[in-house]
């Protein structure tokens, strides 16, 4: 049942709905008491509607950086069971969490000459005696020196950093083994280094060389 009021003019009873007296056709506006409790209801929504929204997505911009973490420290141990430092291997595993291979060209190219230049001067290093092989360790030197002052990004950047490492490895092998029969055994351990880091870089680059032809 509608609410009835009086009007205050001829004591008649009226609607409460109603804004002109049917009696004596006095007016009444609505109370605007009414309309500002209205309109607080009506902000009062709105705050707590985005407040559950940023809320919500709070919660899944950080449940969405620990998956991203925990991928990243997964990797980082994989990483470092193959024999890569522990700062490389952060670096890697962050460049191959962002699952991004963008990478010119020019760069690929680049690096494709360095590595086979490296490869040449490997095979060089590896058929010379030792007490001859400080040019040819000169030269690898000087090869990854090169690949040290480039700057890519993407999976060629983590092949990069990748390759470096496997790179000093093999030159530190060579520089124990000039020193002599003493020192063979320590060198034979940078090789088995440099033998495994040389597999994390080639499968690395290979992802990239696969992802280019696509």
């Amino acid at each position: 049942m509608m609410g009835v009021k009086y009007c205050k003019a001829c004591k008649k009873p009226m609607k409460s709905t109603e804004t002109h007296c049917r009696t004596c056709g006095a007016e009444y506006k609505n109370s605007p008491v009414i309309l500002i409790v209205i309109l607080l209801i009506l902000i009062g929504l709105c705050v707590f509607t985005w407040s559950k929204y940023h809320s919500n997505k709070v919660e899944l911009e950080n449940q969405a950086q620990y998956e991203k973490n925990k991928q990243i420290d997964e990797a980082k141990l994989d990483l470092q069971e193959k024999g890569i430092s522990p700062d490389v291997a952060q670096k890697v595993a962050e460049i191959k969490s962002n699952e991004t291979k963008t990478f010119s060209e020019v760069h690929l190219k680049e690096f494709e000459n360095i590595l086979s230049e490296w490869s040449d001067a490997e095979r060089v290093a590896g058929s010379t005696s030792r007490i001859s092989l400080a040019q040819p360790v000169s030269r690898l030197q000087e090869i990854k020196r090169k690949a040290d002052s480039l700057k890519y990004s993407g999976c060629l950047e983590a092949s990069r950093l990748l390759y470096l490492t496997a790179m000093n490895s093999h030159i530190d092998g060579y520089l124990e083994f000039m020193k002599g029969k003493e020192s063979e055994l320590a060198a034979q351990l940078k090789f088995i280094d440099y033998a495994k880091q040389l597999e994390q870089a080639e499968n690395e680059f290979k992802k990239c060389q696969v992802h280019d032809e696509k």
